[in-house]
C-alpha cells in the first residue's frame, strides 16, 4: 500500500479493495461514516458533519476532494496544520499527521513516511531520544530541545520529557509478560539483552542487533522462572506486503492473503465489521470473501497465539461471542494450520457450513 494515499480527514491508510484504492481517498471508518450519512460533501468538495456543517478536513479550504487522490504532498503544500483530531497527533518531524491503525495511533507520533523511514533504517534514535538522520546525525526533531523518546521493542513514545524506567505489565493469570518501556535504567549501569542475552550498554532491554530486529513490533515475552525469557511469535506486528497489494501484520495473514490471490478467490483486509449503531465499537476480522461456493459474506480470522496469552484469549472469546450473535459465517485457522496452510485451507474452504463458526479448535 502506498502510504501516500491517504485519508483527507484523518490521515489513516485509503480504504482499498483489491488493489483499488477510493477516489475520495477515504478511510474505511469515514467511507462507512459517509456511506451512513453521518457526514456529507459540501458545495465546496470539502467533508463535513452532516449535522453541524463542520469540515472536517485536516486541511481545511485548501484541501478538496472528489475528483482526485488526496496525497501527502498536497496535504503538506496547504497552511500549516495547528490541530488535528487529537491535539498532539503529528509526526515529531515534520508536522504530518500520525501513522494510525484501526484508531491507534502511534505511541511515538511519527507519520507514515518517517514510521518507514524508522523501520528501513534511514532515520534512528540517538542516546538522548531524539530521532537523527542514521548517517550524518544530524537532529531531525522539529523541537529538538523539548521533544524526547522512550524506545521500546514495539512503538517509540514520544513524551515531553525523559522518564524513569518503570516494571512491564504482567497479565496476573498468565506468566506471558508484554514490555511496555524499552529504556535507560536509573543506574545506568549494564544489562543483558532479553532476546540473545548479549551485555548491553546503558541499561537498556535490548543488544543492538536485536533492537533493530524488534524496534517496530510488539513482542510478547514469556517468562520463565523469573530469570529465562522466551519471545512469542516475533512475527506479530510487522509490515507484510501481499501479492495483492495488501498489507497486513503477520506472515500468516501473508500466506493467507497470497493463497486467496493465487485462486482468484475475491477478498478484502480487515473490512470493518458493525456491530451496533457505534462505529467505535466495529470489529475487524482478519479477511472477509464476497462470496464462494455459493454462499455470501464469508469472514475469516486467523488466532496467532495460544490461550496461554490470557489477554488474548480474552478478546478471542469476545469477537466469537459477538460473531455467533450475529449469524455470521466464520472460518478460523490457527497457528498449527501454517505446518500445511495449503492442505489447511483448502480442507476449511471446501467443508465450511454457512451460517456458523468453523474449525474453532
Amino acid at each position: 500500500m502506498d502510504d501516500k494515499l491517504i485519508c483527507p480527514i484523518c490521515g489513516r491508510p485509503t480504504r482499498s479493495y483489491m488493489g483499488h484504492t477510493r477516489n475520495d481517498g477515504l478511510c474505511g471508518f469515514h467511507a462507512d461514516q459517509l456511506k451512513s450519512g453521518a457526514i456529507e460533501i459540501n458545495k465546496d468538495g470539502l467533508f463535513c458533519d452532516s449535522k453541524t456543517k463542520k469540515i472536517l478536513n485536516f486541511g481545511y479550504k485548501e484541501t478538496e476532494v472528489v475528483t482526485k487522490q488526496p496525497t501527502a504532498e498536497k496535504i503538506k503544500s496547504t497552511k500549516k496544520i495547528d490541530k488535528i483530531s487529537n491535539d498532539n497527533l503529528i509526526c515529531p518531524i515534520c508536522g504530518m499527521p500520525t501513522r494510525s491503525y484501526m484508531g491507534h495511533a502511534r505511541k511515538d507520533r511519527l507519520c507514515g513516511t518517517h514510521a518507514d523511514q524508522l523501520k528501513s533504517g534511514a532515520i534512528e534514535i540517538n542516546k538522548d531520544g531524539l530521532f537523527c538522520d542514521s548517517k550524518t546525525k544530524k537532529i531531525l526533531n522539529s523541537s529538538s530541545t523539548q521533544v524526547q523518546v522512550d524506545v521500546q521493542p514495539s512503538v517509540v513514545n514520544v513524551q515531553p520529557s525523559v522518564v524513569n524506567e518503570q516494571p512491564a505489565t504482567v497479565d496476573e493469570q498468565s506468566e506471558t509478560i508484554r514490555f511496555h518501556e524499552f529504556k535507560q535504567s536509573e543506574t545506568g549501569s549494564a544489562s543483558k539483552c532479553i532476546a540473545c542475552g548479549k551485555p548491553t550498554s546503558s541499561g537498556f532491554f535490548f543488544c543492538k542487533e536485536c533492537y533493530a530486529k524488534y524496534k517496530n513490533k510488539k513482542l510478547l515475552v514469556e517468562i520463565r522462572n523469573c530469570v529465562e525469557i522466551n519471545i512469542l511469535d516475533d512475527s506479530y506486528e510487522g509490515v507484510y506486503k501481499c501479492d495483492d497489494g495488501h498489507v497486513v501484520k503477520s506472515k500468516s495473514e501473508l500466506i493467507i492473503d497470497n493463497y486467496l490471490f493465487e485462486r482468484g478467490i475475491p477478498h478484502a483486509y480487515e473490512k470493518a465489521f458493525p456491530i451496533d449503531a457505534n462505529p467505535a465499537h466495529d470489529l475487524y476480522p482478519d479477511f472477509y470473501i464476497p462470496s464462494f461456493n455459493g454462499v455470501d459474506d464469508i469472514y475469516l480470522e486467523h488466532w496467532g497465539f495460544n490461550e496461554n496469552n490470557v489477554k488474548y484469549w480474552k478478546s478471542k472469546k469476545y469477537k466469537i461471542d459477538k460473531y455467533i450473535a450475529q449469524g455470521i459465517t466464520l472460518i478460523c485457522t490457527n497457528e498449527k494450520d501454517m505446518s500445511d496452510p495449503k492442505t489447511a485451507l483448502k480442507r476449511k474452504l471446501e467443508y465450511f457450513k454457512p451460517g456458523i463458526i468453523n474449525f474453532d479448535d
